[in-house]
């Protein structure tokens, strides 16, 4: 298939928490009531400023929604997380725990959705540059959203933010590599070529497809250390929103 202009048609992936939406503040509410009010039965009556700051220094680590709550536990038990190999470490030694961590991360932000939707929403923020932008893509039929976090929550924020995006182009990865599900829907749709826009630098390395190009978000949730490597492009906003609009109009869209 190809664009109007007659080059090949691409498709655009962009993965959601860190690239598309800065959700920091609502997933460290939403991991804080999982782990402390669901699974240990105790609120703290108060938290303090590093525990916070340690939190999000450990966010770069986290690939689906349970391991904000394992976060929560290595902040609670101060546990020392310096690299993402400590952060795999530990899921290791929680195994057992993960897939209850994914359920009750999701309880809580259900619980939280249907008793203060409005603030729930505020603790969400569309990053600068990407709402007129937004709204754009949300009518290409070639851009997706790609996010391990469940599709109706994603489309719940966009919505509010004034993006109406269809929720058949929000994807859930849950936990099946990204690159499988860029195969499968370039395949369904006969696309040539992708790009992928990440902030989890683990998704770029399994870009294991040459018709599928990986940019490393430089404005996400990124340890510094990653903006120095050799195996994804990193780029910038403007960059971003440049790049997929020289593939925006398909015959489908």
């Amino acid at each position: 298939m190809e664009n109007l202009q007659g080059e090949p048609f691409v498709l655009n992936f962009i993965d959601f928490d860190g690239v598309f939406c800065d959700s920091l503040a609502e997933c460290y509410v939403s991991s804080f009531i999982a782990y402390h009010q669901l699974y240990r039965g105790i609120v703290p009556l108060e938290v303090d400023l590093r525990s916070r700051e340690r939190f999000d220094s450990f966010r770069p680590f986290i690939r689906r929604g349970g391991d904000y709550v394992s976060l929560q536990h290595a902040v609670f038990e101060d546990i020392r997380l310096r690299s993402q190999e400590d952060f795999d470490r530990l899921e290791e030694e929680l195994e057992e725990l993960n897939d209850e961590f994914h359920s009750l991360f999701y309880k809580a932000r259900r619980k939280l959705l249907a008793e203060d939707r409005k603030y729930w929403l505020s603790l969400n923020h569309i990053y600068s540059g990407f709402e007129k932008a937004g709204r754009d893509w949300a009518k290409n039929a070639g851009c997706y959203v790609l996010s391990t976090k469940e599709a109706p929550f994603i489309r719940e924020i966009l919505v509010s933010k004034g993006i109406d995006w269809p929720l058949e182009r929000i994807i859930c990865s849950g936990k099946r590599p990204k690159i499988n599900v860029i195969r499968e829907v370039m395949a369904k749709l006969g696309a040539e070529r992708a790009n992928l826009f990440e902030d989890q630098i683990d998704h770029l390395y399994k870009l294991d497809d040459p018709r599928v190009a990986g940019y490393l978000a430089a404005w996400g949730y990124v340890k510094p250390e990653w903006l120095s490597q050799e195996d994804a492009p990193v780029i910038d906003r403007q960059e971003m929103i440049r790049l997929i609009a020289g593939s925006s109009r398909t015959k489908s869209g």
